[in-house]
């Protein structure tokens, strides 16, 4: 009987950790998760090549492509970091009011970057795309809105991942 008893509190234990809420360690990895479906869905909907979520001082949170390269996701967090400031500064030395999105266009792409606010932190979500006519730039803007919308979900409450 004395063979079985390891056996027998791996079992328990077992048990003990299915029956419990998930642990603070899995949030992080599921938010991670959560928010890379997150893009790549975006990514369909919105015909985007390229979306990263990074943090406001340009730390790469998430992101999906088309498979452009590893360094192109972080290339673009870091250059959403400077935008996000640029147009802040900007902004504030015009006295804009508060900053919806900003916008890169060249003649064939288009950069936007949308600044998701949860205090005392700011995310950037910036979603690269060839142009794109005005007939979509509605589609875009409520694509973006509900993506901003889920991100929020997933740092305020993130038991609701699992």
């Amino acid at each position: 009987m004395r063979a079985f008893e390891p056996f027998k509190k791996l079992v328990d234990r077992i048990k003990e950790l299915m029956s419990s809420k998930p642990s603070k360690v899995s949030q992080p990895v599921s938010r991670v998760i959560y928010l890379s479906n997150l893009l790549k869905r975006l990514n369909r909907f919105g015909k985007f090549k390229c979306s990263i979520i990074a943090a406001e001082n340009g730390l790469l949170m998430a992101e999906a492509g088309d498979g452009v390269g590893d360094e192109f996701a972080g290339a673009l967090a870091a250059m959403s970091s400077l935008g996000y400031e640029t147009a802040l500064r900007v902004g504030a030395f015009l006295s804009m009011g508060e900053l919806e999105n900003i916008k890169i266009n060249t003649e064939g792409s288009i950069l936007i970057l949308k600044p998701i606010k949860i205090p005392p932190d700011v995310f950037l979500l910036g979603v690269l795309s060839t142009s794109f006519p005005k007939s979509r730039q509605k589609h875009i803007k409520k694509l973006l809105r509900i993506a901003g919308e889920r991100i929020e979900k997933a740092f305020i409450s993130p038991e609701s991942l699992t």
